[in-house]
């Protein structure tokens, strides 16, 4: 190997030796403000989905107060003492493991992660330090995938990618970013070759996409339970679907065979709850027993077909509208009328449904059941049940009582609200009905079934999702978070009739913002959106796209895959089946790549002409011997033959100097090449002409100079 020029060499023409070149310092070159300023920002971009989703009381704001103070001292300020540092450390790790138990896992890593590179941050001065902190950040980055995968996500995520790797690549060249241009500089200088090294990789991560074998669900997924969208609990609180009631994130779309039905008619069923302890329901063992579905002779109701997509959740509960006549693949029907994957949901589900709408009709109330959906338990509620006794004694029809409890919550100042006051301990109900009397669903709901209950009406709670909107470019109905719900079955005249509470409330006592929700619009600073008809139709677009991400993408499994292979003519049968497409996929491209930059390595040497000059030196080392030693560069080789013969070290030094700027300079165009080739080819062309023969090539003749 000939060792190049180097950037900084003696002047030539004096016999002394050149000084060897002081040792940079071990920390690495000083750092730029403008690239610390970048690397800041894009730490804070990469941390920002993990805060949001997991805002830990304390450990997050610590990370933001470093990185703050990191910004704020800048990379010329004295570095934090280490006893300092390290306290700070203890107190992370500390603070970690009080609030998850643990160290380890998703949340945990990536809080105490995020904090830890704020510490990172805080001492960095050079460059090494630098790159360290944005390698952390690039995996707290990849962290964010870990809780979601959806469109939007990895949207954010692949910019905040490209941003460093734009940094990363800008911060390698010698020049750098112009003086004057502020922190983008380098990146703005990078952003170019980035997206090319992207193009390149973006073919093969697809293919490796498409042919690798897909497991069921993610491999960081396995072993965790909810670690997919949330959405509707097995368990239902006082007040615990509220957050999920002001969520814009899609849980399902539906697609119904013919007529749609009605938007307030609109109620799919998830879980059904039967059992009260005083602050939540929870479903029966009865409920969840298995059960065939309606017998299509002598059924009653209004026929409806539909097909669903269920958004993943990471438990088993499928939403289902009406009384099911037939049970799709891959699931079976509970007694209380849901339906049940037979394996956790870790990617989108699809299926298809036929069913009656109306009341479901059972064939009897068994005295244990007709107990059970009576139960309360005791000494709780005592106002509640004094009242609905009360009521009992005037009218004890189950009808009456119901229109008796609905016209309560209408004439009373009972008020719907997203944010309700908390309603804690045993006697919850009796705070609802007779202090606070603001609330939603899951309060109006509990409350109405303790009433009932109480008057002697078995009554059970249902939680699911109500309404939907309608979307017009794919002919879908798209339920969000915001449509959860929900309401109440009583038994009335051999069957389940659905009684909505929540229904009951004036109008007038609705909140702002839950009556848009309800009505189907999304309020944003009190302007609502569906009054923007171009805002519309950008959601109603971008809802799309999601829609074919979830399918074709997220719901890409075993199943997927090999009905897309078999349209390739590819069956796989075994793990043998497998092997060649796993050598095509991932032996085969990594040689070609090899292969093309041995090539374009081999063209660039040629066009530089690296051949001409080896052999150039090999022809000078045997003229003018001795030849240029391991560690000299080419300018001090050129000095040397100077000292003997002027005229070609001379010839030489320029010839070295316009070589270092054909390989170094990145200003250097096709001009300077040219020069360089042509002064190589004389040179070589006057060597040409000296003879070499045995008595002349001893090292104590002088050759004469060409």
């Amino acid at each position: 190997m000939i060792p190049e020029p180097g950037p900084a060499s003696p002047e030539v023409g004096s016999g002394a030796l050149p000084r060897r070149p002081r040792k940079a310092p071990r920390d690495g070159r000083p750092l730029e403000r403008r690239r610390f300023l970048l690397s800041a920002a894009i730490l804070v971009l990469a941390a920002l989905p993990v805060a949001v989703d997991d805002f830990v009381p304390w450990i997050t704001p610590l990370a933001g107060l470093l990185v703050l103070v990191a910004l704020v001292r800048g990379p010329r300020g004295r570095r934090p003492p280490l006893a300092l540092l390290l306290a700070l450390s203890a107190a992370a790790f500390a603070g970690t493991f009080l609030h998850y138990g643990t160290i380890n896992g998703l949340r945990a890593g990536g809080s105490l992660l995020l904090c830890l590179v704020g510490l990172k941050l805080l001492e960095t001065r050079h460059e090494r330090d630098l790159n360290t902190v944005l390698l952390l950040t690039v995996f707290l980055l990849a962290t964010d995938l870990f809780f979601g995968q959806q469109l939007t996500a990895v949207a954010y995520v692949a910019a905040v990618f490209i941003l460093f790797l734009a940094t990363w690549m800008g911060s390698g060249t010698t020049s750098g970013p112009p003086r004057g241009e502020g922190p983008l500089g380098s990146a703005r200088s990078g952003l170019r070759p980035a997206l090319g090294l992207l193009a390149w990789a973006l073919p093969w991560a697809l293919a490796l996409f498409v042919f690798i074998p897909r497991v069921h669900g993610p491999l960081w997924g396995w072993g965790r339970r909810h670690a997919w969208v949330s959405g509707l609990s097995p368990n239902l609180r006082l007040g615990g679907i509220g957050r999920l009631t002001v969520s814009r994130r899609t849980v399902m779309t539906v697609r119904f065979a013919h007529l749609r039905p009605p938007t307030d008619q609109r109620y799919f069923r998830v879980y059904v709850f039967d059992r009260f302890d005083g602050e939540g329901w929870r479903p029966s063992r009865r409920t969840l027993e298995p059960a065939p579905p309606v017998a299509e002779d002598g059924a009653k109701g209004m026929r409806v077909a539909y097909r669903v997509v269920l958004r993943p959740d990471g438990r088993s509960a499928l939403a289902v509208l009406g009384r099911p006549l037939t049970v799709p693949e891959g699931a079976w029907l509970t007694r209380a009328g849901t339906l049940r994957a037979r394996r956790p949901l870790r990617r989108s589900f699809h299926y298809s449904l036929v069913a009656l709408r109306g009341p479901r009709p059972a064939p009897r109330l068994s005295a244990r059941a007709r107990a059970r959906d009576l139960e309360l338990p005791p000494g709780v509620d005592r106002r509640a049940r004094r009242l609905a006794q009360r009521w009992r004694r005037r009218n004890p029809r189950p009808s009456a009582l119901v229109e008796r409890v609905l016209r309560y919550f209408h004439d009373e100042p009972f008020y719907y609200t997203l944010h309700p006051p908390p309603l804690h301990g045993r006697n919850a109900v009796d705070m609802f009905l007779f202090r606070t009397r603001r609330g939603f669903c899951t309060d109006y709901a509990t409350a109405f079934a303790v009433l009932l209950r109480a008057a002697g009406v078995p009554t059970r709670v249902v939680s699911g999702y109500l309404g939907g909107r309608y979307d017009p470019l794919n002919g879908r109905v798209v339920f969000n978070g915001a449509d959860a719900h929900a309401w109440d079955e009583v038994w009335i005249r051999g069957a389940w009739r659905r009684v909505d509470p929540t229904a009951a409330i004036a109008r007038s006592r609705i909140s702002l913002r839950a009556l848009s929700l309800l009505t189907g619009g999304y309020t944003v600073g009190g302007f609502d959106v569906r009054e923007s008809r171009w805002l519309t139709h950008v959601g109603d677009f971008w809802r799309r796209i999601g829609a074919v991400w979830n399918r074709d993408v997220l719901g890409y499994g075993p199943r997927l895959q090999r009905a897309f292979l078999r349209r390739l003519g590819w069956r796989i049968q075994g793990w043998r089946s497998w092997l060649p497409l796993l050598i095509g996929v991932l032996v085969v491209p990594p040689l070609v790549l090899w292969g093309l930059v041995l090539l374009e390595n081999k063209r660039r040497r040629g066009a530089r002409g690296e051949r001409d000059w080896e052999r150039l030196l090999r022809r000078l080392g045997a003229l003018y011997p001795p030849a240029i030693a391991p560690g000299e560069t080419a300018l001090e080789f050129a000095g040397r033959i100077a000292q003997s013969h002027p005229a070609l070290g001379r010839r030489l030094l320029t010839l070295a100097r316009r070589r270092g700027r054909v390989l170094y300079e990145p200003g250097s165009g096709p001009l300077e090449l040219r020069r360089y080739r042509k002064t190589l080819r004389a040179l070589r062309a006057r060597l040409a002409r000296i003879s070499l023969s045995p008595p002349e090539a001893g090292p104590t003749r002088r050759r004469p100079g060409p």
